[in-house]
């Protein structure tokens, strides 16, 4: 018998736990966990609940001028692929964020010397002055790089010293990596996002310092500068694993400190989101069938046969 037809006649009809530890069709219910702002957090509780409810299905989602373009900037197709994690969902919020599309390249790479970069001018850190933002890396794909079948990828922020990019030109790659001893680059990504004894959520534990952020989007609300930020752990290990979307609020923080080594970003956490991942049953067998690999180990023990919150 054809697999899917086989995990077809066997799940539940009202709904089954995921199909891989990720899916593309994957519905989400985001549950409060952490309410250290009633407001801000009931607020973005509504608009996950609404908005982000499939936040990784783009099947109806062009990148098609999702961005403004920098002066100079020319189309690419491909490059904006690396783009639609910073661009859906969206709602009023994260729009209010007016990134431009620019590039970036490597000077010293013999190949894929270019890349796109989003540019944006705004206050980050909310201290009543301008910053120059950058994002210049991006989560390309839902899945862990460890999966062995992505690229994977996180979002990084950084924040340049204003004159780091001029309008219509190519930002120099290694820029945002440069030890200068200043408050410029400083960077907002997983290798500067840490845990505190207080916000840490179980199962995690002290030995888990650094949030493994993978998205991190900016938004506005009561005139005030957030990040949402999108943590999974251990999804590969099937329903054991955790998915978190945190609101966090950034103090400053993140510089290059000199061999390798980053300051921790100071961030205020201020909500924190635990996403619990359905599917109906058709959603399941299209997302089995999206995966490159289903190896046969998989196929006779599958989660999907399990329950439906990821627990």
């Amino acid at each position: 018998m054809n697999l899917w037809r086989f995990l077809l006649c066997l799940l539940p009809v009202v709904g089954v736990a995921k199909a891989s530890p990720i899916g593309d069709f994957d519905t989400y219910v985001y549950k409060l966990e952490l309410n250290a702002n009633n407001k801000l957090c009931r607020h973005m509780e509504r608009v996950y609940n609404t908005e982000f409810r499939r936040p990784w299905d783009y099947r109806d989602r062009s990148m098609r001028d999702a961005f403004p373009r920098l002066e100079g900037v020319e189309t690419d197709e491909l490059a904006r692929s690396d783009l639609r994690y910073s661009a859906y969902p969206t709602t009023p919020e994260f729009e209010a964020i007016e990134w431009r599309e620019g590039r970036k390249e490597w000077p010293n790479a013999s190949s894929g010397r270019i890349r796109p970069i989003l540019v944006a001018e705004f206050d980050i850190d909310n201290d009543g002055r301008t910053d120059l933002v950058v994002k210049g890396g991006f989560m390309l794909s839902i899945r862990p790089a460890d999966s062995g079948r992505s690229a994977g990828g996180e979002d990084r922020i950084h924040i340049l010293a204003p004159d780091s990019i001029e309008r219509g030109k190519t930002l120099n790659a290694e820029v945002p990596f440069e030890y200068t001893g200043q408050k410029y680059p400083s960077q907002i990504s997983g290798t500067t996002l840490r845990y505190t004894d207080r916000d840490r959520p179980y199962p995690l534990t002290a030995q888990n310092q650094r949030m493994e952020a993978r998205s991190i989007r900016p938004f506005l609300f009561d005139g005030k500068t957030y990040l949402s930020v999108y943590v999974p752990w251990a999804v590969t290990s099937g329903k054991h694993g955790r998915e978190w979307m945190w609101v966090l609020q950034y103090h400053g923080g993140g510089r290059n400190l000199g061999k390798g080594k980053w300051e921790p970003a100071n961030v205020e956490s201020l909500c924190r989101f635990r996403m619990v991942a359905t599917k109906t049953k058709m959603e399941a067998v299209k997302s089995l069938q999206m995966e490159p690999r289903l190896d046969a180990k998989l196929a006779r023990a599958h989660p999907l046969l399990d329950d439906v919150d990821r627990a």
